[in-house]
Formats: C-alpha cells, sequence, structure tokens
C-alpha cells in the first residue's frame, strides 16, 4: 500500500520500508510523453520547415535585375572588322551583282554571328529576330576550292 501526505505528489510508488509519496493524488491516468529524442526530432524538423518557409519569402522577395543588351560599341569593332575581311562581307551589298552567301547578324544579345543568307534576310524582313548587318561573300577558303 501507498501513504499519502499532503506536500506533493511524486508519483513514486512508497516502498515498503514505509515512505510514502507526498502531495495530492492524482485524479486520473497520466497523459503518455513521448520518448527525448522524438521530441527533440519534432523540434528540428519544426525549425527546418520555419527556415524553408523564411528563406522562400526571402527569396520571393529579391529578384535579380535584367541587364541591358550590350551596346554594339561595347562588343568591340575589332571582332566586327576580323568578321567582315574573313567572310567578305559589306554592309551595303555588292555592286558587281555577286550573289552572297552568308550574312553578319546582330543577336538579341548584342553577339555578332555569321549565318546563312536566307536567316540574314528574314531578319532584315523582320520575320526572325535579330539585326542584319552585313551580306557575306563567305570565308576565302571556300572561294579557293
Amino acid at each position: 500500500m501507498t501513504r499519502l501526505t499532503r506536500t506533493r505528489w511524486t508519483g513514486v510508488p512508497a516502498s515498503r520500508t514505509g515512505l510514502a509519496r507526498t502531495g495530492p493524488a492524482p485524479t486520473g491516468l497520466a497523459a503518455p510523453t513521448a520518448p527525448r529524442g522524438v521530441l527533440r526530432g519534432l523540434r528540428a524538423l519544426r525549425m527546418g520547415a520555419l527556415a524553408a518557409v523564411l528563406s522562400v519569402a526571402v527569396a520571393a522577395h529579391v529578384r535579380a535585375e535584367t541587364a541591358p543588351p550590350p551596346v554594339p560599341s561595347e562588343i568591340g569593332a575589332a571582332q566586327l572588322e576580323r568578321l567582315m575581311s574573313d567572310h567578305r562581307c559589306s554592309p551595303r551589298g555588292f555592286a558587281d551583282g555577286s550573289l552572297p552567301a552568308a550574312a553578319l547578324l546582330r543577336t538579341e544579345r548584342g553577339q555578332l554571328r555569321v549565318v546563312g543568307f536566307a536567316r540574314g534576310w528574314q531578319a532584315h524582313e523582320g520575320m526572325l529576330p535579330g539585326t542584319l548587318v552585313a551580306v557575306c561573300l563567305g570565308t576565302r577558303a571556300v572561294e579557293r576550292s
């Protein structure tokens, strides 16, 4: 048997030595508690979820600014001159009636590309993106063969 006193309830049953429980008797069954490891794991999950929500909220407010396309002068006149020379290009066409084989096209990003004449002409007509810079006869290696 257990003895009860008025000080407090410890939840420890009285031993045979006569030590009694202290405090008022409980009114019902005690609620089960989870082990410490489970409680720590749940706390870690809760903190992880909170950190994820906060990082998504911060990331939603931070946006990258889009850079404007580079100005043609920034790309370099040296590159333009080299391409014009290597591919025998002319910004006005060819007076001798030669048919161009390629075109020099400036992309929307400001890059210079050597493309087929049909693609360059479609850009000139506005059917495809890009700006026609010059028409070209082709590389000198093609001319020799």
